[in-house]
């Protein structure tokens, strides 16, 4: 109805995060009302799910150096989330011949914390351009601090954040 400002909503069994606000948690298993004015579309993630996203583009390989975004919603301690990226040229069918690129990428939930883990299986084909990976790690709490190979990286504004995002990083930030 055009008039609705809630939906009715069935979620599988399982915790649901809601992807509109990145946080509220749902049990599965049942339905439920959700908050849904016309211009909002009820989404949810499974908890333990690692969701790639890019920018809007008109067409293939509009913007060589894109970012992929992975939105990160952990599983619960002593458990995993994962994801495999798989990338060809988009435009060939040199995909029959196995020329691609899968980009596996991993959050453990531990008790310190979380550990990201990302490794690349290249077999002929490289994406075009220099891009970013930016995780976004959906939580409830700012970390007390960041480590890439065991080495502490430097936090940075929202601002410097997003002035690199459609460039290559010269050094990993985080915010």
């Amino acid at each position: 109805r055009k008039s609705a400002v809630t939906k009715q909503v069935y979620l599988p069994q399982g915790e649901w995060i809601d992807f509109n606000d990145g946080h509220t948690i749902y049990k599965g298993d049942q339905t439920i009302t959700y908050k849904a004015p016309l211009n909002v579309i009820p989404l949810f993630v499974k908890k333990g799910s690692i969701i790639p996203m890019m920018p809007v583009m008109q067409y293939i390989h509009e913007k060589k150096n894109f970012p992929i975004y992975f939105e990160i919603f952990p599983a619960n301690e002593n458990a995993k989330a994962s994801f495999e990226l798989y990338e060809d040229d988009g435009e060939s069918l040199n995909y029959q011949k196995d020329i691609f690129l899968k980009t596996n990428v991993v959050c453990i939930t531990n008790g310190k914390g979380y550990q990201i883990n990302y490794s690349k299986l290249q077999k002929g084909y490289q994406s075009q351009g220099k891009r970013n990976f930016i995780f976004r790690l959906h939580v409830n709490a700012k970390p007390k601090a960041v480590t890439l190979n065991a080495k502490k990286i430097n936090s940075a504004t929202k601002p410097h954040l997003e002035a690199v995002e459609g460039n290559q990083a010269t050094t990993p930030i985080w915010s």
